[in-house]
C-alpha cells in the first residue's frame, strides 16, 4: 500500500479543508516538522482513521465526536478522505477510502444538536461503491493486516515505537500469523484440540450411558450377592471417572444373577401352568352348578305360572266371546248408518219443494218493480253528466289564472326577501369592516412591540450552546475523576503487588544464597574428608595426623546440583515478576500522575467558565479543596444554569406564539378586509336588481286579477267537488238499481232450477231407502243381535277392544312359556339334586387367589431379569467401545500437548516453531541497519532453542547481543536511544521480509512519529543514513520529529502551522 493523496475537513485540529499530496514530494524520504501541537501526528490520525475507523494511537483511542474540530462550525461535515494504491490480486489499483467520524450537528427543524453516526465508503477501482457494512473487512483484506500490526510494521506511533520490540511471544505470533501465512498450523493445533474433545465427550457419554444402563439394574432381596452388587452400582453411579474395575466386577456378577434369575423364572413357569389347570377345573365344576341351580328355579317358577293360568281360564273364555260380538256390533253399524242417512235425505227434499213452491211467485213480482226504477235511475245519471261537464271547462281555466297568480306572488315575495337579506348584509359588513380597522391597528402595534423576540432567540441559541457544552465538558470531567479514582486503586494494587512480589524475591534470594554457600561448603568438606585417611598425608599442610576433620551438616547433606538449580531457576521466575511488577507499578504511578494533572487542568478550565457565566467576568471566588466539592458545586452550577436556560426558553416561547399568532391575525385580517369591502360592493348592487325585478311582476299580477272567473280559487274547487259529488251520487244510484235487478233475476232463475231438481230426485230417494232397511234387518237376524243389543255393544271403542284382545293373547302367551320352561327344566335337572354352590365358590376363589399370587411373583421376576439381561447386553459392548476410544483419545493427547506447547519443559507451540524461521530472516534484516546505527555494537536475537520452551513460551521473545561484553541480555535493558534503534531496526527488518515474501501484504510506506530527540548525534546521522538508503527504492519514509539537525539533513518538508483557525500544511521541495 502507497499513499496518493489525504483530504481533511473539520477534522482534529484542521478546520478548512486540506489536501495533502502524496506524490508532490520529489523524495521518498520526508520530514513532518512544526511547532508542538501544530496538528503533525494528527496526519496520521487521519490516515489510520480512514483506513481502521480508529485514531493512530493504541493508547488513547479516539474514534468518535473527540475528532470532530474545535476549531470549524458544527453545521460544517467531519470527514477524512483517503487515496492510495495497492496490489490485490495482481496489478496495483487506486482505492478511496471516506469516512465520517462520529460528531453533532445543528437540528435542521428545530434547536439543539442531534447526533451523526460514523459513515464509511470505499470506492473501488472500477469505480463503484463498496458496501457498507461490509467495507472495514474489505479495507483489512485489501491492506492484509489489522489496524495493531500495520501499528507496528508500518506506521510508528509517537511513545508507542517499542511495543513490537518488547511484545511477548504470544503478541508477536498473531502479528506473525497474518504476515507470513501461519494460521494452517494453529488450525492444525485446533484441530487436534477438537478432536481431543470429542474423543473426551464420546468417553463421556459411554460413561453416560453405563451408569443410566447401571441405573437400571433391579437387585431382588433374596439374592445372596445382592450387597456387593449394590455396593459396585453405587460407587458406578457415583463416580465421575468410569473405573474399569468396577464394570468388569459388575459384569461378572450381573452374568451370575442372570442366570439364577432364568432358573427361578423356568420353576416359577411350571408352577403357574399347574396351578392354573387345577383353577380351570374348579372353575368349570362351578359353572355347571351355577346351570343347574338356575333350573331349578326356573322349574318352580313355570309350575306357579302354570297355577295361576288355570284360575283364569273360565274368565278368559267369557272374553273372548264379548270380543267377537263387538266386533260384529261394529261391523253391522256401517249399514245402519247407510240407511238413516237415506231416511233424513227424503225427509229433507220433500222440505225443499214445499218452501219452493211457496217463494217463487213473490220473486217473480219483486223482480218487476225492481226494473221500472232502474229505468229512472239510468235517465238522472245522463242529465247530471251533462251539467257536470260544462261546470268543469270553467273551473279549470279559473284554476289556471289563480296558479299564475301564486307563482307571480311567490316571486315577488322571495325577491323582497332576498332584497332585505342584501340590505341587512350591506349594512353588516360596513360595520364589520370599521370594526375590523380598528382591530388590525392594535395588531400592528402589539407585533412591532414583539418584534425583538427573535434576537433574544438567538441570543437564548448561543447560551444553550454554551450551557450544552458545559455539560458535556462536566460529564467528561466526572469521567475523568471516576478513571483517576480507579487509576490510583490500580496503583495503590500495583505498589501493594511490586512489595509482595520484592519481599518473596528477597526470601527466595536470601535461601538461595544460604543453600548454595552451604552446598559448596558441603562439597568441599566433603571432598576433604574423602582424601583424609589415617596415615595418609593432608594434601594442604601434609600432615599424617587428622584429629578435627570436616564434618557435614545434617541437613546440608541432601543438597544436590539439580535441586540448587531449580531454586535458582524459581528464583529467576520471582526477578522476573519483580521486575514486571516494578515497571507495572511505575507505569500506575506515572499515569496516576498524568490523570490527576489532566484532571486539575480542566476543572481549572471549568471552574474559570463557570464563574464567567455566572458573574460576566472573573470574579475571585475561591475554589473547593476537594474535587468532589468542585464536581458538587459545578454540578449545581450545571442545573441552575439549565433551569435559567430553560426559564428564558418557556419566555421566549411564549412570545414567539404570541408573536405568530399575531402576524397570523393581521394576516387573516387583511384578506377578512378584502372579503368585507366585495361583500358590500355584491350586496348594494342586489339591492337595485331585485327593486327593479318587483315592479315588473307586480304589472303582471294586476292583469291576472281582472280577468278570474271566481273570486278565489277555494270558490272555483267548491263548485267543481259539488258537481262531482252530484255526478257520482247518480253513478252510485243507477249502479246499485241496476245491480238489484240482476240479482233479482238470478234468484228466480236458480229457485226454479232447484225446484224441478227436487220434483225428479224424490222417487229416487224413496226406493233407496226402503231396500237400505231391509238389507240392514237381514244382517242384524244373522249375527243373532236386536237393535238394543247392537247399540249397547257399541259403547265400548277401538282401545278397549284391543285391551281385551291384549288380555287373551298375554294368557296364551304365559301359559304357553311356563309350559315350554317346566318341560327344559326338568329335562336338565335329570334326576339330579341342587348343589353347594357356597362351597364350590369358595374353592374357586382360594385357588384363584393361589394362581394370581404365582403369576404377580413370576411377573416381578420376569421384568427383573429382562432389565438385568438388558443391562449386561448393553453394558458389555461399550466397555469394548470405551476401551478402543481410550486408546484414540491417548495417541491424540500426545499428539496435541506437543504440537500445542502443554509439555512440560517444551511449551514452545508448533506454529511459533515455524515462525521462528521467518523471524531469523526479520533479524537478519533487522541486525544489518541496528549493528550499522549503533556502530556495530548490538545485534537482536532470538531466544535460545533451549530456552524457548521452558515455563512458558519465549519461542519469539527478543534478545540483545552486546559485542563490547560478548553477552546476551534483555532487550528491556537497552536505554532509550537503544531502544529506538533497536525498534527502528526491526521495523524495517520486518517491511523487508514483507516486501520479500510471497505474503498478500503489500506495504510500500513507513511513517515514524518522533524519538529521535534520544540519540547522539553519530546515531542519529546513522538512522538517517539506513532511512535514506531504503527510501532509494519505492518506498514512501516520513518522520515526524522536532530535531533542528533533521531539517537540514532533509531536503523535502511538510511544514505545520497553526493559528486562531486551525492547522495549515504546505511543502517545502527541495
Amino acid at each position: 500500500m502507497r499513499p496518493i493523496k489525504l483530504t481533511m475537513q473539520a477534522f482534529g485540529s484542521y478546520r478548512d479543508r486540506t489536501i495533502l499530496d502524496f506524490t508532490k514530494a520529489d523524495q521518498n524520504l520526508f520530514l513532518i516538522t512544526g511547532d508542538t501541537g501544530a496538528g503533525k501526528t494528527t496526519i496520521f490520525d487521519a490516515i489510520v482513521f480512514a483506513l481502521y475507523g480508529e485514531a493512530s494511537s493504541g493508547v488513547n483511542k479516539k474514534n468518535g465526536t473527540e475528532l470532530q474540530s474545535q476549531y470549524a462550525d458544527p453545521s460544517v461535515e467531519p470527514y477524512v478522505e483517503f487515496e492510495f494504491s495497492a496490489r490485490y490480486g495482481g496489478e496495483r489499483e487506486i482505492y478511496v477510502v471516506r469516512r465520517n467520524p462520529r460528531h453533532f450537528r445543528p437540528n435542521k427543524r428545530g434547536q439543539g444538536q442531534i447526533e451523526e453516526k460514523e459513515k464509511v465508503s470505499l470506492f473501488m477501482p472500477d469505480g463503484r461503491e463498496y458496501p457498507q457494512k461490509e467495507a472495514n473487512a474489505r479495507l483489512v483484506e485489501i491492506l492484509g493486516l489489522t489496524k495493531s500490526q500495520f501499528m507496528q510494521v508500518a506506521m510508528i506511533a509517537q511513545g508507542e515505537f517499542m511495543e513490537l520490540l518488547r511484545a511477548k511471544s504470544d503478541t508477536k505470533k498473531e502479528i506473525f500469523r497474518k504476515l507470513f501465512h501461519t494460521q494452517i498450523f494453529q488450525d492444525i493445533v485446533e484441530e487436534l484440540g477438537k478432536r481431543k474433545k470429542e474423543k473426551l465427550s464420546e468417553i463421556g457419554r459411554i460413561r453416560t450411558v453405563c451408569q443410566t444402563e447401571t441405573s437400571h439394574l433391579v437387585i431382588p432381596e433374596a439374592d445372596p450377592d445382592i450387597e456387593e452388587i449394590s455396593l459396585l452400582k453405587k460407587r458406578i453411579l457415583e463416580s465421575e471417572r468410569l473405573s474399569v474395575v468396577d464394570m468388569e466386577n459388575l459384569l461378572a456378577k450381573l452374568e451370575g444373577l442372570c442366570s439364577r434369575l432364568r432358573k427361578e423364572k423356568e420353576s416359577l413357569e411350571k408352577q403357574v401352568e399347574e396351578k392354573n389347570r387345577i383353577y380351570l377345573k374348579k372353575r368349570d365344576e362351578l359353572n355347571l352348578a351355577d346351570s343347574l341351580c338356575h333350573q331349578f328355579v326356573q322349574l318352580d317358577e313355570a309350575r306357579r305360572v302354570l297355577a295361576e293360568c288355570e284360575e283364569d281360564q273360565e274368565r278368559m273364555q267369557l272374553l273372548t266371546i264379548q270380543i267377537r260380538q263387538i266386533r260384529d256390533a261394529q261391523e253391522l253399524h256401517g249399514t245402519y248408518q247407510r240407511y238413516e242417512d237415506q231416511k233424513k235425505q227424503v225427509e229433507n227434499t220433500r222440505t225443499l219443494i214445499k218452501h219452493y213452491q211457496e217463494e217463487l211467485p213473490e220473486m217473480k213480482k219483486a223482480c218487476e218493480q225492481a226494473a221500472g226504477s232502474e229505468e229512472k235511475a239510468r235517465e238522472q245519471q245522463k242529465e247530471v253528466q251533462e251539467i257536470f261537464a260544462k261546470v268543469s271547462q270553467q273551473v279549470e281555466a279559473s284554476l289556471e289564472i289563480f296558479r299564475k297568480m301564486a307563482a307571480l306572488q311567490k316571486e315577488i315575495k322571495e325577491k323582497e326577501q332576498e332584497s332585505r337579506l342584501a340590505g341587512q348584509t350591506l349594512e353588516n359588513a360596513q360595520t364589520s369592516l370599521k370594526e375590523l380597522e380598528t382591530r388590525l391597528g392594535l395588531w400592528k402595534e402589539q407585533g412591532e412591540r414583539l418584534s425583538v423576540t427573535d434576537r433574544q432567540r438567538a441570543l437564548w441559541q448561543a447560551k444553550q450552546e454554551n450551557m450544552l457544552r458545559f455539560q458535556k465538558e462536566l460529564s467528561q470531567l466526572w469521567q475523568l475523576a471516576k478513571d483517576t479514582v480507579e487509576q490510583k486503586k490500580q496503583a495503590e494494587k500495583a505498589q501493594m503487588d511490586y512489595q509482595k512480589a520484592r519481599n518473596l524475591y528477597d526470601v527466595k534470594n536470601q535461601e538461595y544464597t544460604v543453600k548454595r554457600t552451604a552446598f559448596l561448603d558441603a562439597q568441599a568438606g566433603f571432598l576433604a574428608k574423602e582424601q583424609l585417611r589415617p596415615g595418609q598425608p593432608c594434601p594442604v599442610c601434609g600432615s599424617l595426623e587428622h584429629p578435627s576433620p570436616c564434618q557435614i551438616p545434617l541437613e546440608h547433606q541432601t543438597l544436590t546440583r539439580e535441586g540448587l538449580q531449580k531454586l535458582g531457576e524459581e528464583l529467576t521466575v520471582l526477578q522476573e515478576d519483580q521486575e514486571k511488577k516494578a515497571g507495572q507499578a511505575g507505569t500506575g504511578k506515572k499515569l496516576l500522575e498524568e490523570k490527576q494533572g489532566y484532571f486539575k487542568k480542566e476543572a481549572d478550565r471549568l471552574w474559570l467558565q463557570m464563574k464567567q457565566a455566572e458573574f460576566g467576568q472573573e470574579e475571585n471566588i475561591p475554589v473547593p479543596g476537594g474535587w468532589k466539592e468542585l464536581l458538587n458545586y459545578l454540578k449545581d452550577f450545571s442545573i441552575r444554569w439549565n433551569a435559567d436556560v430553560e426559564k428564558e426558553n418557556f419566555r421566549l416561547e411564549q412570545a414567539e406564539k404570541e408573536l405568530a399568532g399575531i402576524q397570523k391575525s393581521l394576516k387573516d385580517g387583511e384578506k377578512q378586509k378584502e372579503d368585507l369591502q366585495k361583500t358590500s360592493e355584491d350586496a348594494l348592487l342586489l339591492v337595485t336588481k331585485c327593486s327593479n325585478f318587483l315592479a315588473g311582476k307586480q304589472a303582471a299580477l294586476q292583469q291576472l286579477e281582472q280577468s278570474k272567473g271566481y273570486s278565489s280559487k277555494e270558490e272555483a274547487l267548491q263548485a267543481l267537488a259539488q258537481m262531482k259529488e252530484k255526478k257520482t251520487n247518480a253513478e252510485k244510484t243507477w249502479k246499485k238499481t241496476r245491480e238489484e235487478l240482476d240479482q233479482i233475476k238470478a234468484n228466480v232463475e236458480k229457485m226454479e232450477a232447484l225446484l224441478t231438481k227436487c220434483e225428479e230426485e224424490l222417487p229416487v230417494l224413496e226406493k233407496d231407502t226402503a231396500l237400505g232397511k231391509q238389507i240392514f234387518e237381514k244382517k242384524l237376524q244373522e249375527k243373532g243381535l236386536t237393535l238394543q243389543q247392537m247399540k249397547e255393544l257399541l259403547l265400548y271403542d277401538n282401545q278397549q277392544l284391543e285391551q281385551f284382545q291384549n288380555q287373551v293373547e298375554a294368557y296364551k302367551e304365559r301359559k304357553l312359556d311356563a309350559a315350554n320352561r317346566q318341560k327344559q327344566a326338568v329335562e336338565f335337572i335329570n334326576g339330579r339334586e341342587r348343589p353347594d354352590m357356597e362351597r364350590l365358590s369358595e374353592e374357586v376363589k382360594t385357588t384363584l387367589e393361589e394362581l394370581e399370587e404365582l403369576q404377580d411373583h413370576l411377573t416381578r421376576i420376569k421384568e427383573i431379569h429382562k432389565a438385568d439381561r438388558d443391562c449386561l447386553d448393553a453394558l458389555s459392548p461399550k466397555m469394548e467401545e470405551r476401551a478402543r476410544i481410550m486408546e484414540e483419545h491417548r495417541r491424540l493427547e500426545e499428539m496435541y500437548n506437543m504440537l500445542a506447547g502443554k509439555v512440560s519443559g517444551a511449551r514452545m507451540d508448533i506454529e511459533t516453531y515455524v515462525q521462528r524461521y521467518y523471524l531469523q530472516q526479520i533479524l537478519y534484516a533487522a541486525n544489518q541497519r541496528f549493528e550499522e546505527m549503533s556502530a556495530g555494537q548490538f545485534q537482536l536475537r532470538l531466544c535460545e532453542l533451549e530456552r524457548a520452551g521452558e515455563g512458558k513460551n519465549r519461542g519469539l521473545d527478543l534478545m540483545v547481543y552486546s559485542a563490547v561484553t560478548g553477552k546476551v541480555r534483555e532487550v528491556r535493558t537497552l536505554s532509550g536511544g537503544e531502544s529506538f534503534m533497536a525498534a527502528l531496526s526491526l521495523a524495517l527488518g520486518m517491511a523487508d521480509q514483507i516486501q520479500a515474501s510471497s505474503a498478500s501484504v503489500d506495504l510500500d510506506m513507513m511513517f515514524i512519529d518522533e524519538g529521535f530527540g534520544s540519540l547522539d548525534e553519530h546515531s542519529r546521522d546513522q538512522a538517517v543514513r539506513v532511512l535514506k538508503d531504503m527510501a532509494s527504492g519505492s518506498r514512501l519514509i516520513g518522520i515526524i520529529s522536532h530535531v533542528t539537525e533533521l531539517k537540514q539533513e532533509m531536503e523535502d518538508q511538510l511544514i505545520v502551522t497553526k493559528d486562531e483557525n486551525g492547522s495549515h500544511i504546505r511543502w517545502q521541495i527541495s
